[in-house]
C-alpha cells in the first residue's frame, strides 16, 4: 500500500516536532542537570574562614555568656544541616531568607553591635522562586568585601516586584568597589547559575552606592 502525498507530508511533519521536542527535552535535562552540578559545587565550598570565625566566637562565648554559645552551637548545626541537604534549583524567597538570617546570626556575632542589619521586604515576593544561595551569596559578599574591612556598617536587604520579574537588592555602605574588583568564586557560580535557569531574563547588576560602600540587584523572573 503507497502513502498518498498528504500522507508522507503528514507524517515527515510529525517525525520533524517529534524530533524537535525530544531535542528540547534533552537541552532541559542538560540544563537541569548542570544547574544542580552547579549547586553542588557551590555547597562544597563552605568556606573555612566563615566555620573558624563562628567557632573562635563560640569559644569566645563559653566564658562570658554560655547560654549565648550555646544558641549559637544549635544555630551553627542548623546552617550546615541546610547548607548540605539536597535542594531544588528554585525555592521560595522566604526560604532563602532563612538561609540568609542563619548566616547573619554569626556576623552580627561577630560584628557586635558594628553591624546593622536592615530588611525591606515585600509580602507579595515571599513566595517567589528564587536559586537556594542566591541572596546568601551577595550578603556574604557585601559583608566579606565591604563592611569588614570598615570593621561594621549597615546592610540593606530589599525584594520587591516589578512586572513580571523580581527584584532583590543587597545594599552595603562599606568601602565599594572598583573598576579592579573581579567576581569571586560564589559571584560567578550565581552568574552561571542565572543563565542556565533564566538565559537573558535573569541578571546579577553591581554597582556603586551613592550613599557609599556597593549595591547587588538580584533580577529573577517570577515562575509559576
Amino acid at each position: 500500500m503507497q502513502l498518498n502525498e498528504f500522507t508522507t507530508t503528514f507524517v515527515k511533519g510529525l517525525s520533524q516536532l517529534i524530533s524537535t521536542q525530544l531535542e528540547i527535552a534533552a537541552l532541559e535535562k542538560q540544563t537541569k542537570l548542570l544547574t544542580k552540578a552547579e549547586l553542588k559545587a557551590l555547597q562544597a565550598q563552605i568556606n573555612p574562614h566563615f566555620l573558624f570565625n563562628s567557632l573562635n566566637c563560640i569559644v569566645a562565648l563559653c566564658r562570658i555568656d554560655p547560654d549565648k554559645a550555646r544558641e549559637l552551637i544549635i544555630k551553627l548545626s542548623e546552617y550546615f544541616r541546610r547548607n548540605l541537604r539536597e535542594w531544588d534549583p528554585l525555592i521560595p524567597l522566604s526560604e532563602e531568607l532563612e538561609n540568609v538570617n542563619l548566616y547573619l546570626t554569626f556576623e552580627k556575632a561577630r560584628f557586635s553591635d558594628k553591624l546593622h542589619i536592615e530588611f525591606d521586604i515585600n509580602n507579595e515576593t515571599t513566595t517567589i522562586k528564587v536559586p537556594p544561595f542566591s541572596v546568601e551569596t551577595l550578603v556574604e559578599n557585601a559583608i566579606k568585601h565591604g563592611l569588614l574591612p570598615k570593621k561594621g556598617g549597615t546592610l540593606q536587604i530589599k525584594a520587591s516586584k516589578n512586572g513580571h520579574k523580581v527584584v532583590i537588592e543587597v545594599a552595603d555602605n562599606g568601602i565599594g568597589i572598583n573598576g579592579n574588583t573581579k567576581d569571586g568564586v560564589g559571584l560567578t557560580n550565581l552568574k552561571e547559575r542565572l543563565k542556565n535557569l533564566f538565559g537573558e531574563e535573569g541578571e546579577l547588576v553591581i554597582t556603586p552606592n551613592e550613599k557609599g560602600g556597593t549595591i547587588a540587584r538580584l533580577i529573577i523572573p517570577i515562575t509559576h
